[in-house]
């Protein structure tokens, strides 16, 4: 659903209900104002990076296909040396769209999964102008969870 604002809204028709039961009940028009259900606001927690619990959870909630086990395995054993998405890519024999579609389908996995705090982060990542990629690499809550799925084992 697209609202006035321009903003997209996707879900089933009972989380529109939902979402329109809310905005009523809270005033709120804009979503940038609302939070999701279940979660709370990173200024709430001042929470940066998940849990390791949620972490944990979002790896093995849904099983990872071999491409993301294989992304999450090589920035494990980076430490903590940054990994550039090119070589992520090469890695696993992926165009850029194609990695790009891996790595929001694991966002939509991360926040769709539950005590998630809003704005709280799975990689560490930041913006190469030079390699004109983003950088990734893991920060010690995932990292501990990447050990619990024992994904570090995975070699593609």
């Amino acid at each position: 659903m697209i609202l006035a604002d321009g903003s997209i809204v996707e879900g089933t028709p009972e989380e529109f209900a939902q979402y329109e039961a809310f905005r009523k009940l809270h005033g709120a028009n804009e979503p940038s104002q609302l939070k999701a259900v279940g979660s709370t606001t990173a200024s709430e927690g001042d929470w940066q990076y998940v849990s390791s619990d949620v972490a944990f959870r979002a790896l093995t909630r849904i099983k990872l296909g071999r491409e993301a086990k294989a992304v999450l395995s090589y920035i494990y054993t980076e430490g903590d040396a940054w990994t550039p998405a090119t070589v992520l890519q090469q890695k696993i024999g992926y165009s850029p769209s194609q990695f790009a579609g891996l790595m929001g389908a694991f966002g939509r996995r991360l926040v769709n999964t539950g005590g998630y705090v809003l704005n709280s982060a799975f990689f560490e990542q930041e913006w190469d102008s030079e390699r004109l990629c983003y950088l990734y690499r893991l920060p010690p809550s995932v990292r501990a969870a990447v050990e619990k799925a024992r994904i570090p084992d995975y070699d593609l």
